[in-house]
């Protein structure tokens, strides 16, 4: 994943939108496994935010979006 590793960090903005689809879109593609923390958090966030069905990238994001999904994944990751 070397695209996250030259991306900087910058400062997100407080938008629940944008925070709600980059964490849809980080649970649903860096979880471990129906039995995870991540899969149990997904599962609940469903019942109250429904994901349109063109997110399947961060490119689908915004751009604050993509910055929150990155820090996610930056933030989570086992190098």
């Amino acid at each position: 994943m070397k695209i996250f590793k030259e991306i900087k960090q910058v400062p997100t903005n407080f938008d629940r939108f944008d925070i709600c689809e980059a964490y849809y879109l980080f649970f649903s593609q860096w979880h471990n496994g129906q039995t995870s923390i991540e899969y149990q958090r997904l599962s609940k966030m469903l019942g109250y935010f429904k994901p349109s069905p063109l997110l399947r990238t961060g490119r689908d994001l915004t751009p604050n979006g993509f910055n929150i999904y990155c820090n996610l994944i930056r933030k989570n990751r086992k190098d």
